[in-house]
């Protein structure tokens, strides 16, 4: 169970940004360099998500 729960208190909400066009994205995901290293992390959701699967959302961090 959340330690939260029952709790009226607003949870500190995280930054998010919707990108829609490879403009938006950090110029460090458009130009990789091998000198400077970028990790990243993604996770998906979706409805029975597999090979034939929906895929509802994206999330790149």
């Amino acid at each position: 169970m959340c330690s939260f729960a029952g709790n009226n208190a607003e949870l500190p909400s995280l930054p998010f940004h919707v990108v829609t066009k490879p403009s938006q994205l950090p110029v460090e995901f458009l130009e990789p360099s091998a000198a400077k290293k970028l990790v990243i992390g993604f996770d998906c959701e979706g409805v029975d998500l597999c090979r034939h699967g929906a895929l509802c959302i994206m999330q790149v961090s």
